[in-house]
């Protein structure tokens, strides 16, 4: 469907509704299909803000949050925010709501919500029903739900990216000076979100250099012509230019210097380009380079077979929202394998254009279901193949826990009867049925797969660096050490958060920030010695003791939690993929309090 039909089939559809009752219609706006949304974005609130603050936070995010705290309420931030723009926002929530692990994840989880509201703008583009897929896959995805209760600015820029991206396509299609606005505010959040906005530019002008070859040099003009007239509409209106790059060059000078008040937000800006430059150097990071691919097939199996069958469609119909979506998907995993510092967040640019394709194709797939009205023949199928899957799981979740290999010849077996009935499916009702039913089979058992792995990550092993998206963990137990100083304060000194300490600075961000309230702090960057006199030291766990003497006794804290898997078979890999345990447990950093101890 055109843009110009879906816009009057929609007057017609309200003139039919208008015209077929007597009475005006309370809620004309309110169909079925605003009220799905609305579901969903409800959906999406509860999930990003249940338990917000429950985890620790990681390393990386409590440096975030620490200079965003110091520059608000402390002494100033020792560097500059990695993510200008959760500066901000985390400035405005310490001031409203009071600093911590929760309000720190606020706007990503804000973020994360509006991204699922994000398709309804590309009805037009994706179908009614592929608009709500796209948006339900961005609900569940496992990178999204967990980036979107992360203290970084990964979603941030998704949401920004994706924003951006609708803005221009709503521009082509209907001219409106909304949409040019649109894309002139995202593009600025974009470039205060994170480092890896350079890589959508990157894909961007991938995308456009594509569709500008086609344009001019084979007869297909899918996109760049609409593109080029919506150019030539603008600057024929010189007030909207106008206004977008006042709307884009004022967020971009507001927003990472929080209204004026921190000057060194610009500079933030400005380091976000080499801090993305170094994620090429080898020493970058610890991940090997397959891990975006890893992460897509073990976590995002669902939008990334379907995103590809939706890619694949895009090129065949030259359709200018799935080249644009394709285009960055591939760009961005490129560089996510070319560079040596990826981790989710690069993960998380390849799954939203991902979610995007993959709700069209489907959308396709349920509508193709709906016209041909065989919603109980191919329900059997789907019932039927569902029910198989379901044993030769439960099969393999035994193998992993009993180790007896009978029960991995059973799930075998049943994997054979699913490729069989599915075959014999197609051989009686046509090959078209078949790609029909092994698509809807498919779609419920990724579907349920998909939800399964986003709960688990995000409420139950949020902080186990078992998960691929984890890397490396925050230990609850880091918790326990500004409890017990409190305690010791309030014996010794009659309030909490008084008690002199000294802390070594390799300690890391963590513990800086769950000391932040304690008004009397000395961090050294040399080794604690013998010198120190406060009523507390903390210091890294060591097998020696630092030179404090006898006057000092200690309690040691996990902190840091990482883990590096040895070739695991058989049963073990089996248990990991399942469960995400094994035999080799996490390996832990730990932190030593020192208190001095009292004279009798």
């Amino acid at each position: 469907m055109s843009v110009s039909e879906y816009v009057l089939d929609n007057q017609t559809r309200s003139e039919r509704r208008h015209a077929g009752s007597g009475t005006p219609v309370a809620l004309p706006w309110l169909t079925v299909e605003v009220a799905l949304y609305g579901l969903l974005g409800l959906v999406a609130l509860v999930s990003r803000f249940y338990a917000l603050g429950d985890r620790p936070l990681t390393a990386p995010e409590a440096a975030q949050a620490l200079h965003a705290w110091q520059s608000t309420s402390g002494p100033g931030g020792d560097a500059l925010a990695a993510s200008p723009l959760l500066f901000a926002g985390q400035a405005l929530a310490f001031a409203l709501f009071g600093a911590g692990d929760g309000t720190a994840r606020l706007l990503p989880a804000l973020a994360g919500t509006a991204l699922v509201a994000l398709p309804y703008l590309l009805r037009h583009r994706l179908g009614r029903v592929g608009a709500l897929a796209a948006s339900a896959l961005l609900l569940i995805s496992p990178t999204v739900l967990f980036s979107s209760r992360d203290g970084s600015g990964a979603v941030l820029l998704l949401t920004a990216g994706l924003s951006a991206l609708v803005g221009l396509v709503g521009w082509v299609d209907f001219g409106r000076p909304a949409y040019l606005y649109l894309v002139a505010v995202s593009a600025a959040l974009a470039l205060v979100s994170a480092s890896g906005v350079y890589t959508l530019i990157v894909a961007l002008a991938a995308a456009l250099a594509l569709l500008a070859f086609l344009g001019r040099h084979t007869a297909d003009d899918a996109g760049w012509s609409g593109l080029r007239a919506a150019w030539r509409e603008a600057r024929g209106q010189e007030g909207r230019i106008r206004a977008g790059v006042a709307l884009f060059f004022g967020t971009l000078l507001l927003l990472p210097t929080a209204l004026l008040l921190h000057p060194e937000g610009l500079q933030a800006v400005a380091d976000l380009f080499p801090a993305w430059v170094n994620h090429f150097a080898p020493w970058a990071g610890d991940q090997p380079w397959g891990y975006p691919l890893a992460v897509l097939i073990m976590c995002e199996p669902l939008p990334l077979l379907f995103g590809l069958a939706g890619a694949v469609v895009a090129f065949r119909r030259r359709d200018m929202l799935g080249r644009l979506m394709a285009l960055w998907a591939g760009v961005a995993l490129l560089v996510a394998l070319l560079a040596g510092g990826r981790g989710p967040g690069d993960v998380l640019l390849i799954v939203g254009p991902l979610a995007v394709l993959a709700g069209g194709a489907i959308g396709r797939l349920l509508e193709r279901v709906a016209r041909r009205g065989l919603w109980v023949q191919d329900g059997l199928i789907v019932a039927s193949l569902v029910a198989v899957a379901a044993f030769s799981y439960l099969e393999l979740a035994s193998y992993a826990h009993r180790r007896e290999t009978t029960f991995l010849w059973l799930a075998v077996v049943s994997l054979g009867l699913f490729v069989s009935v599915l075959a014999l499916y197609a051989a009686w009702f046509g090959r078209q049925a078949g790609w029909r039913g092994g698509g809807l089979v498919l779609l419920t058992l990724l579907s349920l797969m998909t939800i399964s792995f986003a709960t688990n990550l995000a409420y139950r092993r949020a902080h186990d660096p078992r998960e691929l998206l984890v890397v490396e963990g925050t230990s609850p137990a880091v918790r326990y050490l500004p409890a017990l100083l409190e305690q010791a304060s309030m014996q010794r000194l009659g309030a909490v958060e008084i008690i002199p300490i000294t802390a070594d600075r390799a300690v890391g961000p963590v513990v800086r920030w769950y000391l932040r309230d304690f008004r009397h702090q000395t961090w050294l960057s040399d080794a604690i010695g013998s010198e120190v006199t406060t009523e507390a030291v903390v210091a890294p766990w060591k097998p020696y003791a630092p030179q404090l003497g006898a006057a000092y006794f200690g309690q040691d804290f996990a902190v840091r939690t990482t883990w590096q898997s040895r070739d695991l078979t058989g049963a073990d890999l089996a248990d990991w993929l399942l469960f995400r345990k094994s035999p080799d447990r996490p390996q832990e950093e730990r932190v030593v309090l020192w208190l001095r101890r009292q004279e009798d």
